[in-house]
């Protein structure tokens, strides 16, 4: 008769938490749904970054740079047209923010989005630089972790790094 009790405990207990698992998903689920600007999942082709790849400025002349005795995919751009970028572009997305805070040499604050000084004071000159590399490649019309600056063939390239101290001049050579 033990036996049969235990048994039936085990089962019901089972039940239960079987229940208790499904409801948590359901609600977990219907929340993170609901909320769009966190629904990252599955992003759609017309509304992915790198949608319009094709109307990017073309990098393929630039040299690749050397890391760790191996030439990447990673170039350097300093400017395209009269655009300012300072920045090592990659082929894999970075989140935009990681990127352009290498802007702040001394700290960043991510909570009003300025560079700061040691001191704890707003660093104007470097903050305006963070705010065009901002400006350049956070996704505010698309989704993704950053918008592809340039491209090479149908190959998006994004920000990856903030100024050259990634590719100094020379760890730049022609790309294989």
């Amino acid at each position: 008769m033990e036996a049969v009790d235990t048994i039936t405990t085990i089962a019901i207990i089972s039940i239960v938490l079987v229940i208790i698992l499904v409801t948590a998903l359901v609600i977990y689920v219907s929340i993170d749904s609901s909320n769009s600007s966190t629904n990252r999942g599955i992003i759609s082709r017309d509304t992915a970054c790198d949608a319009n790849v094709s109307e990017l400025p073309d990098i393929s002349s630039l040299k690749c740079c050397k890391v760790s005795d191996s030439v990447s995919s990673q170039r350097y751009i300093d400017t395209i047209g009269s655009t300012f970028y300072d920045m090592v572009t990659s082929t894999g997305e970075v989140f935009w923010q990681d990127v352009c805070s290498g802007f702040c040499p001394e700290s960043f604050s991510a909570s009003s989005q300025t560079c700061r000084t040691f001191s704890g004071g707003i660093d104007q000159e470097n903050t305006a630089v963070f705010l065009r590399c901002k400006e350049q490649i956070e996704p505010v019309d698309c989704d993704g972790k950053a918008k592809p600056i340039a491209r090479v063939g149908t190959v998006p390239y994004y920000g990856y790094s903030a100024t050259s101290a990634g590719c100094p001049v020379k760890n730049r050579v022609n790309c294989r």
